[in-house]
């Protein structure tokens, strides 16, 4: 019997997990400019003021009940990749996602040297790679080497590559759709932020915020509801100011 959810989600999302990017957004991903905007993350992440601290929580594994270790995700040659991810909210929307016919996932935290010594254990067990923030909605994702990944220092560096080309993908996007909000495309900003929402971050209030706009001016009730649910989740403040803003 399938798990019954215990985080939001969106109908559309559910019936369409995927929808294609409008030509103009795939040629401003391709641009230097947004790959420079995705480095200039990564480094503020990495070495900023506010980066993570090495005692303090930074990766999340899921536990398997009926085995003694942790998910990993099989690869070619018998070898194995784990996946990581940022925040329980990540990891519970993986889980439920492709895992919701089994029994419960646990999830295990680790700071950045805990989760050094996790990758070298168990590349004892022919895991050779880590993937952060694995897309539970895609089939291709990118993974790394994990014997390269064997320090503290090292995982906050992999957890700020891929959490820098996470806020430069969502900025691009969430723009992208006001724009087309803004220009009379409200079809065209749903459907992107919707693929934001599905593939990119669920945890950024601004798409909810803006999704609930558009499921008023497309007389979208499903919609609605689905975007409110996110704001008593997320616990968004002042939420009934910002949705008579402005997109």
């Amino acid at each position: 019997m399938k798990r019954r959810s215990t985080i939001p989600g969106y109908e559309a999302i559910r019936e369409r997990p995927s929808r294609p990017l409008p030509k103009e957004l795939n040629a401003l991903e391709a641009e230097s400019g947004h790959r420079d905007r995705a480095g200039e993350w990564q480094r503020t992440l990495a070495h900023g003021p506010g980066h993570p601290s090495l005692d303090a929580p930074l990766l999340m594994a899921c536990l398997l009940p009926s085995q003694d270790g942790v998910l990993t995700l099989p690869l070619p040659g018998g070898k194995h990749c784990v996946p990581l991810f940022s925040s329980p909210f990540r990891a519970i929307d993986y889980t439920e996602t492709l895992l919701s016919d089994g029994p419960p996932v646990r999830f295990i935290e680790s700071n950045p040297a805990q989760c050094a010594r996790m990758l070298d254990d168990l590349r004892g067990s022919g895991v050779v790679a880590v993937a952060v923030d694995r897309c539970p909605r895609c089939k291709e994702f990118a993974m790394f080497d994990s014997s390269r990944i064997d320090s503290a220092e090292r995982v906050i560096v992999l957890w700020s590559i891929a959490k820098g080309l996470e806020k430069a993908r969502l900025e691009l996007y969430y723009d992208f759709a006001c724009r087309a909000a803004r220009a009379g495309g409200l079809e065209l900003a749903r459907d992107v932020a919707l693929e934001t929402v599905g593939h990119v971050t669920m945890e950024d209030a601004r798409l909810h915020v803006l999704l609930a706009q558009l499921a008023h001016l497309l007389a979208d009730r499903q919609l609605a509801e689905d975007a409110r649910a996110f704001f008593d989740f997320l616990k968004v403040e002042n939420w009934e100011e910002r949705l008579l803003a402005p997109i």
